[in-house]
């Protein structure tokens, strides 16, 4: 019957098409073994001409991955540590490696005090690099030159000669004011000032002896990557900073070991400190510490000032790294 001879030809069509079907899988899987490599599968091929890119997911989550949450808790920790105490505050950390950074009313404008003696050293590194100058050559003190505060100088005779880089040694690490008064009377504040603004410290004034805590650290970034003599004159300013008498502040609150260049400035209301901490271990990549204030009270701020750079040592040593 011309329906059973249909019937058989349905059914041969469908047994051709499963037939084709399984050929076709079992060619596939055979293609795919072809392609593997190294147990996986090499799609390059085919999905280079759509340009789709697989991203494959962390089998561990980032370490930093609530960085931000982090540095909200220790900005908030600070906050209320300072919010405690008399007087206002400046904080600032500059990572040197990657270039972040966070703060505490970093833009605000406050006293230098003696940490604006880090410009001169500076300017005459700069000069002595330059052929301007010699450290070799001396100045001569004069009864004009003599300022009381910090420093041996005081004490010596007018006409005593100072060869100039035993006048920045006095100036680092004894933050001698009559040395710095040598200086300024002989390089002119004009330059000094000129010196700021080389340095792009364009919120500070010499001439008044405020800063802000973002600009010295652009003080500190200018010299430690060699702007200021290369690394011969950085090297020498990081002598000259480094195992000061006045290692009371932003030392205390680091671990024995971990080196310091800083520079303390100290005035009525005034216990600032600011810095480079430089870890040995690798681990911690080298960063700014800028610590401001004014109108504080003395027996408070000994204690706040380390424990602002202890909260920050210890944010630094689980966030940061090279």
């Amino acid at each position: 019957m011309k329906f059973d001879e249909a019937e058989k030809r349905k059914k041969g069509r469908k047994w051709l098409l499963l037939i084709f079907l399984i050929t076709g899988l079992i060619s596939l899987g055979l293609w795919v073994k072809g392609r593997m490599v190294h147990g996986k599968v090499d799609l390059g091929k085919l999905t280079d001409p759509l340009e789709i890119s697989y991203v494959v997911e962390p089998t561990a989550e980032p370490e930093n991955k609530n960085f931000e949450n982090q540095k909200n808790g220790l900005l908030s920790d600070l906050n209320n540590l300072i919010s405690t105490s008399a007087g206002e505050y400046s904080i600032y950390v500059y990572r040197l490696n990657s270039g972040e950074s966070y703060g505490i009313n970093e833009n605000e404008v406050m006293p230098a005090a003696s940490i604006m003696k880090v410009a001169v050293m500076v300017r005459v590194t700069e000069d002595v690099a330059n052929g301007r100058m010699n450290l070799g050559d001396t100045y001569t003190m004069e009864e004009a030159d003599r300022a009381t505060g910090s420093g041996p100088l005081q004490f010596e005779l007018a006409g005593t000669s100072y060869k100039i880089s035993d006048l920045l040694n006095y100036l680092g690490k004894n933050s001698d004011n009559t040395a710095w008064l040598m200086f300024n009377r002989r390089l002119g504040i004009d330059t000094l000032q000129d010196t700021l603004n080389e340095m792009a410290m364009t919120e500070s004034s010499y001439t008044n002896l405020t800063i802000t805590a973002k600009d010295i650290a652009r003080m500190f970034a200018y010299i430690y990557r060699g702007k200021a003599g290369g690394e011969t004159g950085r090297d020498a300013i990081w002598g000259y900073l480094s195992d000061s008498i006045y290692e009371d502040r932003i030392s205390l609150g680091i671990p024995d070991g971990v080196n310091l260049v800083h520079k303390v400035g100290t005035d009525d209301g005034v216990w600032a400190d600011a810095g480079i901490i430089l870890p040995q271990s690798g681990k911690i990549e080298p960063f700014i510490l800028v610590i401001l204030n004014k109108g504080v009270d003395r027996n408070q701020a000994t204690n706040i000032v380390p424990e602002i750079t202890r909260k920050i040592w210890d944010f630094e040593s689980k966030t940061s790294g090279v």
